[in-house]
Protein backbone atom coordinates (compact mmCIF):
# COMPACT_ATOMS: atom_id res chain seq x y z
CA UNK A 1 0.00 0.00 0.00
CA UNK A 2 1.15 3.51 -0.77
CA UNK A 3 2.36 5.87 2.01
CA UNK A 4 1.35 8.95 3.34
CA UNK A 5 3.27 11.85 4.63
CA UNK A 6 1.58 13.39 8.17
CA UNK A 7 0.85 16.47 6.38
CA UNK A 8 -1.76 14.62 4.42
CA UNK A 9 -4.08 15.00 7.89
CA UNK A 10 -5.91 18.37 7.30
CA UNK A 11 -8.97 19.14 6.58
CA UNK A 12 -9.81 19.86 2.62
CA UNK A 13 -12.98 21.81 2.48
CA UNK A 14 -15.69 19.61 -0.27
CA UNK A 15 -18.68 21.45 -2.09
CA UNK A 16 -21.11 18.93 0.62
CA UNK A 17 -19.27 20.23 3.38
CA UNK A 18 -20.85 21.42 6.77
CA UNK A 19 -17.54 22.15 8.64
CA UNK A 20 -17.35 25.43 9.17
CA UNK A 21 -14.05 27.86 8.14
CA UNK A 22 -13.69 27.82 12.11
CA UNK A 23 -13.91 24.63 13.29
CA UNK A 24 -11.72 23.51 10.07
CA UNK A 25 -9.03 26.27 10.39
CA UNK A 26 -8.69 25.17 14.12
CA UNK A 27 -8.26 21.45 13.44
CA UNK A 28 -5.60 22.08 10.88
CA UNK A 29 -4.00 24.76 13.17
CA UNK A 30 -3.69 21.97 15.89
CA UNK A 31 -2.39 19.23 14.36
CA UNK A 32 0.33 21.46 12.75
CA UNK A 33 1.16 22.75 16.29
CA UNK A 34 0.93 18.73 17.64
CA UNK A 35 3.43 17.32 15.09
CA UNK A 36 5.58 20.44 15.88
CA UNK A 37 5.57 19.77 19.71
CA UNK A 38 6.24 16.30 18.81
CA UNK A 39 9.62 17.05 16.53
CA UNK A 40 10.32 19.01 19.83
CA UNK A 41 9.86 16.57 21.85
CA UNK A 42 11.79 14.03 19.82
CA UNK A 43 14.98 16.51 19.92
CA UNK A 44 14.68 16.54 24.18
CA UNK A 45 14.67 12.71 23.39
CA UNK A 46 17.32 12.66 21.59
CA UNK A 47 19.69 15.15 23.06
CA UNK A 48 18.62 14.24 27.13
CA UNK A 49 20.47 11.06 27.25
CA UNK A 50 24.38 12.90 26.54
CA UNK A 51 23.43 15.83 28.51
CA UNK A 52 22.48 13.87 31.31
CA UNK A 53 25.79 11.88 31.57
CA UNK A 54 27.81 15.61 30.77
CA UNK A 55 26.29 16.84 33.83
CA UNK A 56 26.46 13.42 36.25
CA UNK A 57 30.19 13.07 34.73
CA UNK A 58 31.58 16.60 34.60
CA UNK A 59 28.71 19.76 36.30
CA UNK A 60 27.85 17.66 39.57
CA UNK A 61 31.16 16.91 40.65
CA UNK A 62 32.60 20.68 39.77
CA UNK A 63 29.32 21.53 42.12
CA UNK A 64 30.47 18.88 44.74
CA UNK A 65 34.12 19.97 44.83
CA UNK A 66 32.81 23.69 45.00
CA UNK A 67 30.55 22.43 48.28
CA UNK A 68 33.74 21.11 49.52
CA UNK A 69 36.08 24.09 48.94
CA UNK A 70 33.69 26.49 50.46
CA UNK A 71 33.21 24.50 53.91
CA UNK A 72 36.55 24.20 54.15
CA UNK A 73 37.19 27.77 53.66
CA UNK A 74 34.69 28.93 56.50
CA UNK A 75 36.41 26.44 58.65
CA UNK A 76 39.89 28.75 57.70
CA UNK A 77 38.01 31.89 58.74
CA UNK A 78 36.69 30.21 61.79
CA UNK A 79 39.96 29.49 62.75
CA UNK A 80 41.58 32.97 61.15
CA UNK A 81 39.11 34.71 63.32
CA UNK A 82 40.30 33.18 66.80
CA UNK A 83 43.57 34.99 65.72
CA UNK A 84 45.18 37.52 67.59
CA UNK A 85 46.68 39.24 64.66
CA UNK A 86 43.29 40.27 63.45
CA UNK A 87 41.67 44.02 64.33
CA UNK A 88 38.49 44.11 65.76
CA UNK A 89 37.15 45.95 62.49
CA UNK A 90 38.58 42.43 60.60
CA UNK A 91 36.93 40.41 62.79
CA UNK A 92 33.69 42.36 62.17
CA UNK A 93 34.39 41.60 57.98
CA UNK A 94 35.49 38.30 58.44
CA UNK A 95 32.35 37.23 60.29
CA UNK A 96 29.92 39.04 58.26
CA UNK A 97 31.69 36.65 55.05
CA UNK A 98 31.30 33.70 56.96
CA UNK A 99 27.85 34.19 57.85
CA UNK A 100 26.96 35.10 54.25
CA UNK A 101 28.85 31.81 53.17
CA UNK A 102 27.09 29.68 56.04
CA UNK A 103 23.92 30.91 55.04
CA UNK A 104 24.23 30.04 51.29
CA UNK A 105 25.31 26.64 51.54
CA UNK A 106 22.62 26.07 54.65
CA UNK A 107 20.23 26.66 51.83
CA UNK A 108 21.09 23.03 50.32
CA UNK A 109 22.21 21.33 53.01
CA UNK A 110 21.37 20.54 57.19
CA UNK A 111 24.74 20.73 58.19
CA UNK A 112 24.80 20.48 62.01
CA UNK A 113 28.28 22.03 62.35
CA UNK A 114 27.73 25.12 59.56
CA UNK A 115 24.35 26.14 61.48
CA UNK A 116 26.26 25.81 65.05
CA UNK A 117 29.20 28.48 63.09
CA UNK A 118 26.22 30.29 61.95
CA UNK A 119 24.45 30.91 65.13
CA UNK A 120 27.78 31.82 66.71
CA UNK A 121 28.85 34.72 63.90
CA UNK A 122 25.09 35.81 63.44
CA UNK A 123 24.03 36.74 66.96
CA UNK A 124 21.49 33.85 66.62
CA UNK A 125 22.35 32.09 69.69
CA UNK A 126 23.10 35.22 71.67
CA UNK A 127 19.26 36.57 71.14
CA UNK A 128 17.53 33.14 71.92
CA UNK A 129 19.01 33.26 75.29
CA UNK A 130 18.46 36.87 75.78
CA UNK A 131 15.11 37.24 78.43
CA UNK A 132 14.22 40.24 77.09
CA UNK A 133 14.22 39.38 73.60
CA UNK A 134 12.43 35.94 74.64
CA UNK A 135 10.04 38.07 76.54
CA UNK A 136 9.18 39.97 73.22
CA UNK A 137 8.60 37.10 71.23
CA UNK A 138 6.33 35.98 74.06
CA UNK A 139 4.22 39.07 73.85
CA UNK A 140 4.07 38.90 70.35
CA UNK A 141 2.55 35.74 70.17
CA UNK A 142 -0.25 35.69 72.50
CA UNK A 143 -1.21 38.74 70.86
CA UNK A 144 -1.82 37.01 67.70
CA UNK A 145 -3.25 34.11 69.21
CA UNK A 146 -6.03 36.20 70.62
CA UNK A 147 -6.21 38.12 67.75
CA UNK A 148 -6.55 34.53 66.01
CA UNK A 149 -8.86 33.44 68.86
CA UNK A 150 -11.50 36.53 68.23
CA UNK A 151 -11.41 36.54 64.46
CA UNK A 152 -11.62 32.90 63.97
CA UNK A 153 -8.40 33.47 61.54
CA UNK A 154 -4.71 33.08 62.64
CA UNK A 155 -3.87 36.16 61.11
CA UNK A 156 -5.86 38.19 62.82
CA UNK A 157 -9.64 39.82 62.70
CA UNK A 158 -11.22 40.98 59.47
CA UNK A 159 -10.84 44.05 58.44
CA UNK A 160 -13.81 46.62 58.93
CA UNK A 161 -15.02 47.50 55.72
CA UNK A 162 -18.61 47.77 53.66
CA UNK A 163 -18.82 43.80 54.32
CA UNK A 164 -22.30 42.66 52.95
CA UNK A 165 -24.47 41.87 55.68
CA UNK A 166 -24.70 38.01 56.93
CA UNK A 167 -27.09 35.48 55.66
CA UNK A 168 -29.29 34.43 58.28
CA UNK A 169 -28.67 31.35 59.52
CA UNK A 170 -28.97 28.07 57.16
CA UNK A 171 -29.05 30.31 54.05
CA UNK A 172 -26.46 29.05 52.85
CA UNK A 173 -27.92 25.46 53.36
CA UNK A 174 -30.98 26.15 51.57
CA UNK A 175 -29.91 28.24 48.83
CA UNK A 176 -25.89 28.74 48.32
CA UNK A 177 -24.64 25.33 49.05
CA UNK A 178 -26.76 23.15 47.52
CA UNK A 179 -26.99 25.62 44.50
CA UNK A 180 -22.82 25.29 44.30
CA UNK A 181 -23.27 21.29 45.08
CA UNK A 182 -25.93 21.08 41.73
CA UNK A 183 -23.64 22.98 39.74
CA UNK A 184 -20.20 21.33 40.59
CA UNK A 185 -22.01 17.65 39.96
CA UNK A 186 -24.01 19.02 36.62
CA UNK A 187 -20.38 20.16 35.76
CA UNK A 188 -18.96 16.88 36.88
CA UNK A 189 -21.30 15.06 34.73
CA UNK A 190 -21.15 17.09 31.29
CA UNK A 191 -17.39 16.12 31.69
CA UNK A 192 -17.81 12.61 32.40
CA UNK A 193 -20.23 12.75 29.24
CA UNK A 194 -17.90 14.36 27.23
CA UNK A 195 -14.91 12.32 27.99
CA UNK A 196 -16.81 9.35 27.06
CA UNK A 197 -17.51 10.73 24.01
CA UNK A 198 -14.13 11.45 23.10
CA UNK A 199 -13.03 7.85 24.14
CA UNK A 200 -15.65 6.42 21.85
CA UNK A 201 -14.35 8.06 19.05
CA UNK A 202 -10.67 6.91 19.82
CA UNK A 203 -12.45 3.40 20.33
CA UNK A 204 -13.88 3.90 16.77
CA UNK A 205 -10.66 4.56 14.56
CA UNK A 206 -8.92 1.87 16.43
CA UNK A 207 -11.24 -0.96 15.86
CA UNK A 208 -11.63 0.14 11.80
CA UNK A 209 -7.79 -0.06 12.05
CA UNK A 210 -7.56 -3.28 14.16
CA UNK A 211 -9.67 -4.71 11.16
CA UNK A 212 -7.67 -3.98 8.53
CA UNK A 213 -4.40 -4.28 9.86
CA UNK A 214 -4.88 -7.49 11.75
CA UNK A 215 -1.86 -9.43 10.09
CA UNK A 216 -3.46 -12.93 11.47
CA UNK A 217 -5.83 -12.56 8.24
CA UNK A 218 -2.51 -12.26 5.82
CA UNK A 219 -0.96 -15.37 3.78
CA UNK A 220 1.74 -13.70 2.55
CA UNK A 221 4.48 -13.50 5.31
CA UNK A 222 5.92 -10.10 3.92
CA UNK A 223 2.83 -8.52 4.17
CA UNK A 224 1.90 -10.03 7.36
CA UNK A 225 5.01 -8.81 8.95
CA UNK A 226 4.36 -5.45 7.51
CA UNK A 227 0.34 -5.27 9.00
CA UNK A 228 2.34 -6.28 12.21
CA UNK A 229 4.28 -3.49 12.45
CA UNK A 230 1.49 -1.01 11.81
CA UNK A 231 -0.37 -2.74 14.66
CA UNK A 232 2.46 -2.04 16.75
CA UNK A 233 2.23 1.10 16.03
CA UNK A 234 -1.79 1.58 16.05
CA UNK A 235 -1.45 -0.37 20.06
CA UNK A 236 0.86 2.22 21.09
CA UNK A 237 -1.13 4.80 19.57
CA UNK A 238 -4.30 3.52 21.59
CA UNK A 239 -2.77 3.06 24.42
CA UNK A 240 -1.81 6.79 24.72
CA UNK A 241 -4.81 7.92 23.14
CA UNK A 242 -3.05 9.59 20.65
CA UNK A 243 -5.10 11.07 18.10
CA UNK A 244 -3.00 12.23 15.40
CA UNK A 245 -0.77 9.07 15.75
CA UNK A 246 -4.27 6.87 14.94
CA UNK A 247 -5.22 9.37 12.09
CA UNK A 248 -1.99 9.13 10.13
CA UNK A 249 -2.29 5.31 10.54
CA UNK A 250 -5.79 6.13 8.74
CA UNK A 251 -4.49 8.40 6.03
CA UNK A 252 -1.23 5.63 5.52
CA UNK A 253 -3.33 2.61 4.84
CA UNK A 254 -5.86 4.34 2.69
CA UNK A 255 -8.54 4.09 5.06
CA UNK A 256 -8.85 7.98 5.24
CA UNK A 257 -8.26 10.91 2.99
CA UNK A 258 -8.80 14.70 3.45
CA UNK A 259 -11.96 14.29 1.29
CA UNK A 260 -13.23 11.33 3.71
CA UNK A 261 -11.92 13.25 6.90
CA UNK A 262 -13.93 16.35 6.00
CA UNK A 263 -17.50 14.19 5.14
CA UNK A 264 -17.17 13.31 9.30
CA UNK A 265 -19.37 16.35 10.50
CA UNK A 266 -18.51 19.11 12.29
CA UNK A 267 -19.59 17.67 15.90
CA UNK A 268 -17.06 14.86 15.42
CA UNK A 269 -14.24 17.45 14.30
CA UNK A 270 -14.93 19.23 17.69
CA UNK A 271 -14.27 16.33 19.38
CA UNK A 272 -10.98 15.81 17.48
CA UNK A 273 -10.15 19.32 18.26
CA UNK A 274 -10.67 18.99 21.94
CA UNK A 275 -8.57 16.36 22.14
CA UNK A 276 -5.69 17.47 19.77
CA UNK A 277 -5.55 20.37 22.22
CA UNK A 278 -4.56 18.10 25.06
CA UNK A 279 -1.97 16.07 23.26
CA UNK A 280 -0.46 19.65 22.70
CA UNK A 281 -0.32 20.35 25.86
CA UNK A 282 0.67 16.80 26.84
CA UNK A 283 3.52 16.97 25.26
CA UNK A 284 4.20 20.60 26.10
CA UNK A 285 4.29 19.52 29.71
CA UNK A 286 6.74 16.84 28.80
CA UNK A 287 9.07 19.06 27.19
CA UNK A 288 8.87 21.63 30.37
CA UNK A 289 9.80 18.53 32.43
CA UNK A 290 13.18 18.57 30.40
CA UNK A 291 13.62 22.50 30.82
CA UNK A 292 13.17 22.08 34.03
CA UNK A 293 15.40 19.53 35.18
CA UNK A 294 18.39 21.80 33.45
CA UNK A 295 17.15 25.08 34.27
CA UNK A 296 16.33 24.75 38.25
CA UNK A 297 17.48 21.21 38.80
CA UNK A 298 21.01 21.35 37.38
CA UNK A 299 21.09 25.18 37.35
CA UNK A 300 21.65 25.76 33.60
CA UNK A 301 20.18 28.43 32.28
CA UNK A 302 20.24 30.07 29.01
CA UNK A 303 18.51 33.50 26.72
CA UNK A 304 15.78 33.09 24.22
CA UNK A 305 13.79 30.25 23.51
CA UNK A 306 15.22 27.12 24.64
CA UNK A 307 16.21 24.44 22.68
CA UNK A 308 18.38 20.82 23.04
CA UNK A 309 21.31 22.52 21.13
CA UNK A 310 21.48 26.05 22.79
CA UNK A 311 21.11 24.23 26.16
CA UNK A 312 23.93 21.93 25.31
CA UNK A 313 26.21 25.15 24.93
CA UNK A 314 24.58 26.50 28.01
CA UNK A 315 25.97 23.20 29.63
CA UNK A 316 28.82 23.57 28.33
CA UNK A 317 29.34 27.14 29.22
CA UNK A 318 28.30 26.22 32.91
CA UNK A 319 30.64 23.15 33.17
CA UNK A 320 33.63 25.92 32.38
CA UNK A 321 31.89 28.05 34.35
CA UNK A 322 32.51 26.12 37.54
CA UNK A 323 36.13 25.15 36.79
CA UNK A 324 36.94 28.37 37.08
CA UNK A 325 35.22 29.00 40.16
CA UNK A 326 36.84 25.68 41.93
CA UNK A 327 39.96 26.79 40.36
CA UNK A 328 39.72 30.29 42.18
CA UNK A 329 38.44 29.17 45.61
CA UNK A 330 40.68 26.26 45.65
CA UNK A 331 43.36 29.24 45.25
CA UNK A 332 41.58 31.42 48.03
CA UNK A 333 42.15 28.49 50.34
CA UNK A 334 45.56 28.21 49.70
CA UNK A 335 46.47 31.85 49.60
CA UNK A 336 44.08 32.82 52.78
CA UNK A 337 46.19 30.36 55.26
CA UNK A 338 48.63 33.24 55.04
CA UNK A 339 46.96 35.44 57.67
CA UNK A 340 49.15 39.02 55.54
CA UNK A 341 47.15 37.83 53.06
CA UNK A 342 43.85 37.38 54.18
CA UNK A 343 44.47 40.83 55.92
CA UNK A 344 45.01 42.09 52.55
CA UNK A 345 41.84 40.62 51.48
CA UNK A 346 39.52 42.01 54.03
CA UNK A 347 41.07 45.56 53.53
CA UNK A 348 39.32 45.75 49.74
CA UNK A 349 36.01 43.43 51.56
CA UNK A 350 32.81 46.31 52.60
CA UNK A 351 30.47 44.72 54.83
CA UNK A 352 26.68 45.46 52.58
CA UNK A 353 23.95 47.73 54.13
CA UNK A 354 21.16 45.56 55.22
CA UNK A 355 18.20 45.99 53.32
CA UNK A 356 14.98 47.60 54.70
CA UNK A 357 11.66 46.11 53.51
CA UNK A 358 9.96 48.79 54.44
CA UNK A 359 11.78 51.27 52.26
CA UNK A 360 12.68 48.82 49.60
CA UNK A 361 16.41 50.28 49.35
CA UNK A 362 19.74 49.26 51.01
CA UNK A 363 19.48 51.91 53.56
Amino acid sequence: MPTKPSQAVRLAPTQTSTITSKVRAQFNALVSKLEAERKRLAAWHDAMPKMRARADAELMPLGDRFGECQRELIMLFDTAYQTKKLTKKEREKLADLICAMSLEMLEDDDDKELVEIYERYSGAAELADDPDFQALNDIIEQMMNEAGAKAGDPFGPPDDGDDEPEAPPGAAEKGGAKGAARKTSAAAGRQAEEEKRLAQSVRDIFRKLASALHPDRETDPAERDRKTGLMQRENVAYASNDLLGLLELQFEVDQIDATKLDTLGEARIKQYNKMLAKQVDEVRLEIGEFEHWLQYVMHVSARGKITPALMERSLTEEIKTFKMKVEGIEQDLQDFKDVKVLKAFLKTYHIPYPFDPMDGYYD
